[in-house]
């Protein structure tokens, strides 16, 4: 029996991320977030907000990048 290709997701490779940042800077880095193909993002607010996720492997460094420019430096992406 034929398998049915639709049935099955293309496979891509992802990196795991995770940040904090402040309320003040929330907005302006989620507006940023539909440029990227993402995934499973979780978002715990407290303090400070701690947002982890997925991300394309092939675009987890300009990910990074951004964060980091928009934040003038004050955040730094973890990448596992």
């Amino acid at each position: 029996e034929a398998l049915n290709q639709e049935a099955f997701e293309e496979l891509i490779e992802k990196t795991d991320f995770e940040f904090h940042t402040d309320y003040s800077l929330y907005k302006l880095l989620k507006n940023h977030f539909p440029d990227f193909h993402l995934y499973d993002v979780l978002e715990d607010f407290g303090t400070d907000i701690t947002i982890q996720g997925k991300i394309r492997a092939d675009e987890a460094s300009a990910f990074c990048a951004l964060i980091n420019d928009l934040s003038n430096g004050r955040i730094t992406v973890t990448t596992l």
